[in-house]
């Protein structure tokens, strides 16, 4: 049973976002979201010029819907290995721990 939802804005799926609508598959569009950005090196939410804000999953989905998958590719913002695991468990690149984004529910 969920009393109260929390995340990063970045990572909620638009339904909960928009409408407060809870199901599993919002937790599948945060592992999407989290991938998505392992994967191209972004940020989750980006600020543009003028204050305008983009979600990565706008950024990606010309990329997608064209078939332009090596596009979404950028290298050099790429973490490796070691980082990615130390992210999964909750340890920032640099060996501090995280903050975490999400309040266990109790």
């Amino acid at each position: 049973m969920t009393t109260r939802v929390q995340g990063t804005l970045g990572y909620l799926a638009p339904e909960y976002a928009m409408w407060g609508k809870v199901s599993e598959s919002c937790d599948v569009y945060s592992f999407g979201i989290l991938l998505l950005e392992l994967v191209t090196g972004r940020k989750p939410i980006e600020k543009l010029p003028g204050g305008v804000k983009r979600t990565i999953s706008e950024w990606a989905e010309p990329f997608i819907t064209e078939g332009r998958f090596k596009e979404l590719n950028e290298p050099e913002k790429r973490p490796n290995m070691k980082e990615v695991a130390g992210m999964l468990k909750g340890y920032a690149s640099r060996g501090n721990l995280m903050k975490p984004r999400m309040d266990s529910v109790k």
